[in-house]
């Protein structure tokens, strides 16, 4: 994959200093960054997907590049980067310019230190990107027993590419315009020897993005374009100058209810002990992303096409792929929550730190944060779980919406997570040529999770997440050995000093819990098209086996089952634990003075272990249940032991 990006910046800066109490500071920048993602080389003089027998892809020159081509079962091939064989299946160019003016004063006034300022910036989001302007054809092998089978049959399970644009709109180019806008005020406030308080307010908003967008409307199953009369109808085409506009630009409307206060503490208790604790909400943008893709890459400024076919018999030929732009039904995928709020996210903490002796502190805490109205896409159109589990209905009678896509999905503000911890920590600082710390973490993160399994009940989806570690210890420590001319082991003779003597040993050592997985469902088992689909728990608890003792299994695979044929598995995300790490780097290294490079030059010799024991490290093993060929079985590890040995010369 070849990735030119470039980015320039430009900042100036003037501080302004009225008194010793009152200062100023002015920020002017210029940022824009040129981001593209490109595959096969040359994507100018040859039709790649045209000389394959391709329909309808790669609408001009700078378009052409390979399909990409999925085979489950089978490891990705070239180039690096895909997620499948062959070619990438698309290009992107993104091209983004911010201009951004902030001004801040502080003013310090008998025992408050007051800060307030403001923030201003011009947002311009650019793409010209398309979306699988080459196709991207997936065989599962439903058909044959085999994906490379249904691959030479040319029955794929499903195809997805770009087919260009509709009406005189230029393309896939899009421009988003936006402005956001922030003040803030905070007062440090020393309210005697022993408590100071933090106050603060901050309001931040985000305009709307307006520009070239559409969203689709579920209540007349149109696409609508913002300012404009002009709409789409899905498998009808394009209507022009028709009726009044009823998408304004900007389509999204304005969340300016965004203040966060903030508070902090911190409280001397004796000489040695003091309390910690601070509280804040903080506000999530994406800057663009998620609140403006669903309405810049989609029809009619370019047309994406979906195409599923049946799990039982073949529907789909690679022959007849693809279908032109005005006859798709799934040219719109998804759309956006017009009434969408900024995500926000509470931020809370309490600590106690106690100093032991001099240079060595401890600490025990609990920090934690909820996050409330975070973006990210729900089913909408899912079909239902068919009545006749043998012969299912039509997924047509099954949808909400039988002219849009099974996986038709909305941006909105559905999603929250919710973190929480308790700590202990010992810091001690140089002390007799050693320095460390040791810190435990006991700690449990949920989330609402993504799309899901089932659009018509998210419970099942409503468990510790992925990243979840309930167990997390770590020792850092860096020791100048007791040996060399001076020291414990004192050594007299400089060149028996110089080999031996002042060597450093440092290093990191990390107990982890390891991390939970989702035992899944492939091959569209539930008969709905779209979502996760995972196993059945059969009653057995769930458990971890060792891979060296147990031909390398990693799990009890009598703990799930497949789910019968027209039903979701009763399994939620994230049941099966995986493996935990136990690891050590270690490093050490030697200053070796070299006088006639001045007061400064030595040559710095470094020999560092990563996995120093080689501990078998072993990644999670194969999840999807109906994959019986290797589910449950661990076919990776992470790194073994590594030395790294490096020279520096300093002068």
């Amino acid at each position: 994959m070849i990735r030119p990006d470039r980015t320039h910046h430009l900042s100036i800066g003037y501080t302004h200093v009225f008194s010793p109490t009152l200062i100023s500071d002015t920020r002017l920048g210029y940022f824009q960054a040129y981001l593209a993602r490109q595959s096969d080389g040359d994507r100018f003089s040859t039709n790649y997907v045209a000389q394959l027998g391709l329909k309808n892809l790669a609408a001009g020159p700078g378009d052409y590049t390979l399909p990409n081509i999925g085979l489950t079962g089978y490891a990705p091939g070239f180039p690096t980067g895909t997620s499948g064989f062959v070619g990438y299946g698309l290009r992107i160019v993104q091209n983004n310019i911010y201009y951004r003016g902030s001004e801040s004063v502080t003013w310090i006034r008998g025992n408050h230190t007051l800060k307030l300022g403001g923030d201003f910036s011009h947002l311009m989001v650019g793409y010209d990107q398309g979306n699988n302007q080459n196709g991207n054809i997936s065989f599962s092998g439903n058909y044959s027993g085999d994906s490379s089978g249904d691959f030479l049959l040319g029955f794929p399970s499903a195809a997805t590419g770009g087919v260009g644009s509709l009406g005189n709109y230029g393309g896939v180019a899009k421009y988003s315009l936006a402005e956001q806008l922030y003040w803030y005020i905070q007062d440090d406030w020393r309210v005697n020897s022993r408590l100071t308080l933090n106050l603060g307010l901050r309001w931040e908003y985000q305009s709307p993005y307006r520009g070239r967008l559409a969203n689709f409307d579920l209540g007349t199953l149109r696409q609508l374009l913002a300012g404009r009369p002009d709409y789409f109808v899905p498998g009808v085409g394009l209507f022009t100058g028709t009726g009044p506009v009823v998408l304004p630009n900007p389509p999204v409307r304005p969340d300016k209810n965004n203040y966060g206060p903030r508070v902090g503490l911190a409280y001397r208790l004796t000489n040695n002990t003091t309390i910690r604790s601070g509280f804040g909400v903080f506000y999530a943008y994406t800057g663009g992303g998620a609140a403006v893709n669903n309405m810049m890459s989609t029809a009619p400024f370019f047309v994406f096409v979906t195409l599923n076919s049946d799990p039982t018999r073949p529907t789909l030929r690679v022959a007849d792929l693809f279908p032109g732009p005005e006859k798709t039904t799934t040219a719109v995928g998804s759309n956006q929550d017009l009434n969408q709020r900024t995500g926000y996210l509470y931020n809370y903490n309490l600590n106690i730190q106690q100093q032991l002796r001099p240079g060595l502190l401890f600490e025990a805490g609990y920090m934690g944060n909820t996050g409330q109205k975070q973006y990210g896409p729900v089913l909408l159109n899912q079909p239902r779980l068919p009545v006749n589990k043998i012969t299912p209905e039509s997924y047509l009678t099954r949808m909400p919406y039988p002219t849009l896509a099974p996986g038709f999905s909305q941006n909105t503000n559905y999603q929250w997570s919710n973190y929480n911890a308790a700590y202990l920590k010992f810091e001690q600082r140089p002390w007799h040529d050693l320095s460390y710390t040791v810190a435990y973490t006991f700690s449990k993160l949920m989330d609402s999770g993504a799309a899901g399994m089932n659009m018509y009940n998210r419970r099942p989806e409503h468990e510790p997440t992925p990243n979840n570690v309930p167990h997390n210890f770590i020792v850092s420590y860096v020791w100048q050995l007791p040996i060399g001319k001076g020291k414990g082991v004192n050594i007299q003779n400089p060149i028996l000093d110089g080999l031996i003597g002042g060597w450093e040993l440092s290093g990191i050592t990390n107990f982890r819990s390891g991390f939970h997985f989702t035992i899944v469902a492939a091959n569209d088992i539930a008969n709905v098209l779209a979502g996760e689909q995972r196993a059945d728990g059969t009653g057995v608890k769930p458990s971890r086996l060792d891979p060296r003792t147990n031909g390398l299994l990693g799990f009890d695979r009598a703990a799930y089952a497949t789910p019968a044929r027209g039903y979701f598995g009763n399994l939620g995300r994230n049941v099966q634990y995986g493996f935990g790490i136990n690891n050590w780097d270690v490093g050490v290294n030697k200053n070796f003075a070299i006088r006639k490079l001045g007061e400064g030059g030595r040559l710095q010799i470094r020999a560092e272990w990563f996995n120093f024991f080689n501990h078998t490290q072993f990644n999670n093993p194969a999840a999807t249940v109906n994959v019986t060929t290797n589910f449950g079985i661990v076919n990776s590890t992470r790194d073994p032991r590594i030395l790294q040995v490096a020279g520096k010369l300093y002068w």
